[in-house]
């Protein structure tokens, strides 16, 4: 059912935005969230063309996020050359917005969910915006504000706030899709039983 790669996302997300570490080390790493994301991508694949694109762009994002994990334990300090950053940014941008954008049409080709739908969709406009910012960061301007303590603690409540919200709307999403599923399943029990004229 296509309402069980939601649940994989959702669960995917919840593993790659949320760390378990034990002297440093990531019990479990970013990967085996991409990993669980892709796996509800591929479910989901075939319902809308945006949900394909999310996977294409998620495939890389997986390779370098098992790397990141395996580099760690030759060197911690290890950090990607710029080009690659920017490629690796650009591509999570593009992730994020087709899985929105993946989610928004399949909610609104259900009746009466057009309203999560847009709040869905302005989730994942927001995760995209706190990427943007981790960029903007960097500019020396921005550098010198974000030395401020108190920017520094709204930008990481912010940032989690948003990532907690994404998690949240994707079972929403799941559970409209599991209701749909029910009522569909309702009515067609309803008219096994009818009896013909």
């Amino acid at each position: 059912m296509k309402r069980n790669g939601l649940l994989w996302i959702a669960i995917g997300m919840l593993l790659m935005f949320y760390n378990f570490n034990i002297n440093n080390v990531q019990l479990i790493p970013d990967a085996a969230g991409w990993l669980l994301i892709l796996i509800g991508l591929a479910q989901l694949q075939s319902e809308r063309p945006a949900f394909k694109t999310a996977l294409l762009c998620g495939l890389p994002l997986l390779l370098s996020s098992t790397a990141d994990w395996l580099l760690f334990f030759f060197s911690s300090d290890f950090s990607y050359p710029l080009p690659i950053r920017i490629i690796l940014t650009g591509l999570h941008i593009l992730f994020y917005f087709f899985l929105g954008k993946g989610i928004y049409e399949l909610l609104e080709q259900q009746q009466r969910n057009t309203q999560k739908a847009k709040l869905i969709f302005l989730g994942f406009g927001m995760k995209i915006a706190t990427l943007a910012w981790g960029w903007i960061a960097h500019i020396p301007l921005f550098v010198s504000l974000l030395l401020i303590p108190a920017l520094m603690v709204a930008f990481a409540i912010s940032s989690m706030a948003i990532q907690v919200f994404l998690i949240v709307c994707i079972f929403v999403a799941w559970n409209v899709l599991r209701q749909n599923e029910k009522m569909a399943a309702d009515v067609g029990a309803d008219d096994s039983v009818r009896p013909s004229l």
